[in-house]
């Protein structure tokens, strides 16, 4: 496999990822604070975003 088959099918493993994350944040009713909440979404988004680039 060449190396850049390597990184499309690790970005789509780690997009995968995300969205398990983004399920879970949703499901949970309480953490510590709402804003450690909207701040871990806001990067799982911004990630998602770079990601997309590629």
């Amino acid at each position: 496999m060449k190396t850049e088959e390597k990184i499309k099918e690790e970005i789509k493993l780690i997009k995968a990822e995300i969205e398990i994350f983004k399920k879970q944040y949703e499901k949970q009713s309480c953490f510590s604070t709402a804003v450690c909440v909207n701040d871990n979404k806001i990067w799982l988004e911004a990630l998602e975003w770079v990601l997309e680039d590629n």
